[in-house]
């Protein structure tokens, strides 16, 4: 049993951080409105960024406290995949399609890519500290 919680450990944490990436997504649309090309002002997108970094860290935090040590860009990448799944099961046919966009142009925001990048190389960063 223990075998396989540590083989779900970092799929389960990689759902948890989806769900509270799209929470503080959301709460951030409702303090700060999108603007017509569907991307924030400076400010908001500063915000959102700290905050998944954040987010992230606190994943690889809890992640990192049992005595396993995996590479960490290993676990950002299997974050990134759980990340890209949910987004296409959840966020493109909710809210991405009915406005008309397409996944291309979805998928190919810098900002989305810059949130993807940082859920890849922020775990990897935190194991190399860590292993230090």
């Amino acid at each position: 049993m223990k075998a396989l919680l540590r083989k779900l450990k970092p799929i389960l944490l990689g759902i948890v951080l989806w769900i509270l990436i799209a929470i503080l997504v959301s709460i951030l649309a409702l303090v700060f409105p999108i603007q017509d090309a569907g991307i924030w002002s400076p400010l908001p997108l500063t915000i959102h960024f700290i905050t998944v970094i954040l987010a992230v860290l606190v994943m690889s935090f809890w992640y990192y406290t049992s005595s396993e040590q995996p590479n960490g860009f290993l676990l950002g990448f299997i974050w990134l995949v759980i990340d890209l799944i949910l987004e296409s099961a959840i966020t493109i046919p909710m809210f991405v399609l009915p406005s008309g966009q397409t996944h291309l142009s979805y998928f190919s925001r810098w900002d989305l890519l810059t949130d993807l990048a940082i859920i890849v190389l922020t775990p990897g960063i935190y194991w190399l500290v860590k292993k230090r």
